[in-house]
């Protein structure tokens, strides 16, 4: 397909792994570098409504936790004259402290936001719209998850309500029966989204805890502990990978 930019549209692009930062440059330099307009003074004002102060603000790019990462990678974009973002998975690996920064900003933010993400609470505070691609096109619910899902559902009890030739001819007693099972498996599945989506925010919050304690001293100076925690989150995220494509599957069938 081909995308057309309106007029005076400038993108911004909110990358879930953070490539887009030098990992050899500290807080401040790595700021100066894409605005080197700025002074000192301002380019710590700006790195403090993130929540980097003092001597946080020499600390190279390269040793920030997840959540830290995603804070200074938002700081550059509210800099940026980009008036449409894109973001991908931007909650993925944010701590609670980080979720809470990303969340204020992009509701204070006066430009468009377009963001693909499978965190439900985190659609719910932000989206005014959702965009569902299927198989037929895209249906566009103007609202948020809870609107989405509520209305998807709605559609999805009219079509079943709709007889076919097949259910014309089903006496009474097989209708009942049909419709009691198809209820029985909504149900089911309705719990099986809700256990696989608590299992994902339990996996993403352990990550984000990991990616915490990896930035203290006491911990990335003991190999062993270091190489633990390292090891433990290469598994949550294997497992996190597992549970999203559940998470679809579910969500399409």
């Amino acid at each position: 397909g081909k995308i057309k930019l309106g007029f005076n549209v400038h993108v911004g692009y909110y990358d879930q792994e953070h490539s887009l930062l030098n990992p050899e440059n500290n807080l401040i330099d790595e700021i100066s570098d894409d605005y080197p307009e700025m002074n000192i003074g301002d380019i710590r004002n700006v790195l403090a409504a993130f929540l980097f102060t003092r001597d946080d603000v020499f600390k190279l790019t390269d040793s920030l936790s997840g959540g830290e990462k995603g804070r200074l990678t938002l700081a550059k974009l509210m800099l940026s004259q980009s008036n449409f973002l894109l973001l991908d998975e931007p909650t993925n690996h944010l701590d609670v402290v980080s979720r809470e920064v990303l969340e204020d900003t992009l509701n204070n933010y006066t430009g468009t936001l377009f963001f693909i993400s499978h965190d439900r609470y985190f659609i719910n505070q932000i989206a005014t719209r959702v965009l569902d691609l299927t198989p037929s096109g895209v249906e566009s619910y103007t609202g948020n998850y809870d609107y989405y899902i509520e209305k998807r559902n709605e559609k999805l009890q009219l079509t079943a309500a709709r007889p076919n030739d097949s259910q014309v001819q089903k006496p009474n007693k097989d209708q009942w029966m049909l419709k009691k099972e198809e209820d029985a498996q909504k149900r089911k599945k309705e719990k099986q989204i809700e256990k696989t989506e608590t299992e994902i925010h339990t996996i993403d919050a352990r990550i984000a805890t990991i990616d915490a304690l990896l930035c203290q001293e006491d911990v990335y100076t003991n190999h062993i502990k270091a190489t633990e925690l390292t090891d433990e989150k290469s598994a949550l995220e294997t497992t996190l990978g597992l549970l999203y494509e559940q998470w679809d599957m579910l969500l399409e069938s």
